[in-house]
C-alpha cells in the first residue's frame, strides 16, 4: 500500500473516518441505494469489496488490499430506524463508532425522515462512511 492507502495501515484507520452527507426530497429506501452502488460504484472500484490485511513477514510484512470472500452489500448499505428527526444527532452518534474491521471499511446509512405536510413521501439523508 502506499499514497492515500496508508491511512489504512494498523489501528490508525479506525480513527480516519470520512463523512459525506446528500440530502434527498424524496425516500430512497437502501435496496434501491445498494443496487445503484452495486451496478455504478463497485465495477469502477473494485477495491470497496476488498479488506486492507496486514502481511506476514514472510511476504515482505506491510498491508495489502485483499479481496473480501464474504462480501454482501447488505452489510453495507442500510436504512436506518432512527425516530428522531435531528440528523445532526444522529451524525455526532456515528461519528463515535468505528468501522468493523471484518468487512470491507465504508458504509452508506439510509436516514428517512417524515416530511412536514401529508402529502409528501419525506426525505432521506445518505451517510457515507468510510
Amino acid at each position: 500500500m502506499g499514497g492515500s492507502d496508508i491511512r489504512w495501515l494498523g489501528d490508525s484507520w479506525r480513527s480516519s473516518i470520512l463523512h459525506a452527507v446528500l440530502q434527498f426530497d424524496s425516500r430512497l429506501p437502501a435496496c434501491d441505494v445498494a443496487a445503484l452502488v452495486s451496478s455504478r460504484v463497485l465495477s469502477v472500484y473494485p477495491r470497496l469489496t476488498r479488506l486492507p490485511v496486514a502481511l506476514p513477514l514472510t511476504a515482505g510484512a506491510g498491508y495489502c488490499w485483499l479481496p473480501d470472500a464474504g462480501f454482501d452489500i447488505g452489510r453495507h448499505v442500510f436504512d436506518v430506524d432512527d425516530n428522531q428527526n435531528n440528523v445532526q444527532d444522529y451524525l455526532g452518534r456515528l461519528m463515535n463508532v468505528e468501522l468493523s474491521h471484518d468487512k470491507s471499511p465504508w458504509e452508506v446509512h439510509c436516514l428517512h425522515q417524515a416530511s412536514d405536510n401529508c402529502t409528501a413521501a419525506g426525505s432521506t439523508w445518505l451517510t457515507i462512511k468510510q
